[in-house]
C-alpha cells in the first residue's frame, strides 16, 4: 500500500457516508430491499427471508441510527438466530 493510499484510508468519512450512518436501520432496510428487487430481481423467498431476520432484529434491538449499534447488538442477534428452527420445506427421506 502506498503512502497516499494509506493516507486516504485514514481520511475522515465523507459527508454522504456520515448522512447514511445517521439513518435509522428501518429506513435503510426498506431502501435495501427496494434496491435488491430493482437491481437483482430479488426473489419472493429471499424477500421473505430478509424480512424474517429483520423482524427478529426489531424484537431484540431498538431502531436507531446505524452508527449507534454496537457489536453486542449483533452478537445478541446472532445468538438468537442460531437457535431458531430451520425452515426446511423439503422432507428429507
Amino acid at each position: 500500500m502506498s503512502h497516499s493510499q494509506a493516507k486516504a484510508s485514514c481520511a475522515p468519512p465523507s459527508d454522504s457516508l456520515k448522512a447514511i450512518s445517521s439513518l435509522r436501520l428501518s429506513k435503510i432496510h426498506k431502501e435495501f430491499i427496494a434496491y435488491k428487487i430493482k437491481t437483482n430481481n430479488l426473489s419472493s423467498k429471499m424477500q421473505s427471508d430478509y424480512q424474517r431476520y429483520y423482524n427478529v432484529w426489531k424484537e431484540l434491538v431498538d431502531d436507531k441510527p446505524v452508527d449507534d449499534y454496537k457489536s453486542s447488538d449483533l452478537k445478541n442477534f446472532l445468538r438468537v438466530v442460531i437457535t431458531l428452527p430451520k425452515r426446511n420445506l423439503v422432507v428429507v427421506k
